[in-house]
């Protein structure tokens, strides 16, 4: 940027092109205090900018006033309007389109400015907003966990399903079974309680639980994804994001951050050059920033080193009401800073103990929009201010919305179809992981089932050879005892009839050549004796102390031996 007479007035005003009649891209900053035009100097610097085809997106609105977009309406203020008339410009209106991510916040029921309600898509969660989220510039395991999921899925995947995807290979490795895991089918239907193993799924489910009320992750191939190919090709709007209807801060923050990440990414994809507006970078990378505040800084900081990527390159422009209050990683990328007045008697103090008294009285003797450039010396120090933009400001008593219903009343938009949609998507979003889960829990199930049908069929066929074994063992003793039983019979025969021994002598004899089983008494050898004689019962065994047989055997027997 230069200085040159500003038409009318004599004063010094910032021009964009160099001595050589060039536009370099830089990172410039506005630091003044509230109220002393730093908004105002940045649109009139992105303005021209725009008027050389850059394409301008606005991407803070710390306020949620739609700040950037009144934009969109002519000035009246009369300040503005003398301005105007002293820079020999005429006011004009510009062509405006307000982004907001979708949330279930979005008000319903009533009428609206129109907005691009948008989402991102779920392949767009890669390393550094995962580190965001995450609050690390670490490749945890959670990370890798998260991206290996990423390249494994199908466009069509939500990120509920990507998440149980992740629980479902983490219990796999872990061998843990899951239907012992207490379920939370209100959020994203993974695990409520874990531990161990399943922590690093437990820190991707705690940082995406925000998402379920700010519903603006989806899967690739969702007809709401934030479409950056037509923006990038519609160079004659003003592109602004909003974020008033996000109630959380580092949501608001994270959306910023995947605005940049995504414009950085696919910067070939737009064939002019780009201007950022980011204006209170003290919210998103204060000095000295810490978690996602670091991540973020560095971020800003890569917007500054890259500025000359894609086609014409990208020119941003920063606005904080002090300097010193951004961490350094941006402030000391930013090409030029330019100091306007500040309210504040401690940071004047400040002021002048960093630049000096000399630099400093010129810095509060200043009118609002009017500055010094940040290191010039007491024989270089010149005052001068940016151009006022053609189209209106947002003054400290505007309302955007009140004053969009006034003039396009007929324009006016409700939300009510969206949020609906978007509520019977999260429930088929949710009813596929339920789903999901309730097949694998009737498959773990299934499983157990024929493992115990298995076991019992293992058991019964056991049992069936241990009853077969058990005939055989049967038949064979059966048929040794026959056997046995037999040879006593024989040797009853042989002892009667051959050696004429009585029944006790017999008796005594096989008591001393057979085992117990096969005693008998005197009494049963008379019994069997005269059975054998007639040819009947050959192999009957009686015990000595079973009750005699009724029949036949029950006769008078000859007790004589």
């Amino acid at each position: 940027m230069r200085e040159t007479d500003c038409p009318n007035t004599g004063e010094r005003c910032i021009r964009l092109k160099d001595k050589n009649n060039r536009i370099s891209n830089k990172q410039v900053l506005f630091a003044a205090g509230s109220g002393h035009g730093k908004s105002i100097t940045i649109e009139g610097v992105a303005e021209k900018l725009h008027d050389h085809k850059y394409l301008n997106i606005f991407l803070t609105d710390v306020k949620g006033e739609f700040e950037f977009a009144f934009a969109m309406f002519k000035p009246n203020d009369s300040f503005h309007l003398h301005r105007l008339e002293q820079q020999n410009d005429t006011p004009e209106a510009k062509k405006i389109k307000i982004y907001h991510p979708f949330t279930f916040n979005l008000p319903k029921g009533r009428k609206h400015p129109p907005m691009e309600i948008f989402t991102f898509p779920v392949n767009w969660i890669t390393m550094e907003p995962l580190q965001f989220l995450l609050e690390t510039d670490l490749d945890v395991a959670s990370i890798k966990i998260f991206r290996t999921a990423i390249r494994k899925s199908k466009p069509g995947d939500s990120l509920h399903e990507l998440l149980y995807d992740i629980e479902q290979d983490v219990r796999a490795k872990e061998k843990e079974e899951q239907n012992n895991v207490k379920i939370d089918y209100t959020g994203f239907g993974t695990v409520a309680q874990s531990s161990g193993s399943l922590k690093e799924v437990k820190d991707l489910i705690g940082i995406f639980e925000p998402f379920i009320e700010d519903f603006m992750i989806q899967p690739v191939n969702s007809p709401t994804n934030l479409n950056l190919k037509e923006l990038f090709r519609d160079q004659e709007s003003y592109h602004v994001l909003s974020t008033k209807y996000i109630k959380d801060k580092k949501m608001r923050a994270f959306i910023t951050f995947m605005w940049i990440y995504a414009i950085l990414e696919y910067r070939d994809l737009c064939h002019h050059p780009i201007c950022l507006i980011l204006d209170e970078i003290p919210q998103l990378a204060p000095f000295n920033a810490k978690g996602h505040q670091s991540i973020m800084a560095n971020k800003l900081r890569e917007l500054a080193i890259v500025r000359n990527k894609g086609e014409g390159g990208i020119y941003s422009l920063l606005g904080s009401q002090l300097w010193w209050d951004i961490d350094d990683r941006v402030n000391s990328k930013a090409t030029e800073i330019f100091l306007g007045k500040i309210t504040d008697l401690r940071d004047q103090e400040k002021l002048k103990k960093v630049l000096g008294s000399y630099i400093g009285d010129i810095v509060q003797s200043l009118k609002r929009g009017t500055y010094v450039r940040k290191g010039s010396s007491r024989r270089d120090t010149i005052q001068y201010r940016a151009l006022f933009p053609r189209h209106a400001h947002a003054e400290q008593e505007d309302n955007f919305i009140k004053r969009y219903r006034k003039e396009f009343p007929d324009k006016m938009v409700t939300f009510d179809n969206i949020i609906d949609n978007m509520k019977k998507t999260l429930k088929e979003h949710q009813d596929r992981v339920k789903k999901l889960r309730q097949k694998a829990h009737d498959e773990v199930m299934e499983a157990k089932a024929q493992k115990e049908k298995a076991k019992e069929q293992t058991a019964l066929e056991k049992e069936k050879k241990d009853q077969v074994k058990v005939s055989k063992a049967e038949e064979k003793l059966k048929e040794l005892q026959e056997s046995e039983i037999q040879r006593r019979n024989d040797v009853i025969l042989n002892l009667k009839d051959l050696e004429g021994l009585g029944y006790g002598e017999i008796s005594d004899k096989i008591k001393t050549s057979f085992s117990p089983e096969y005693h008998v008494s005197r009494e049963r050898v008379g019994q069997i004796y005269r059975r054998l004689k007639e040819g009947e019962n050959k192999t009957v065994i009686v015990e000595e102390s079973e009750p005699a047989p009724k029949g036949p055997l029950e006769e008078p027997r000859d007790t004589a031996d």
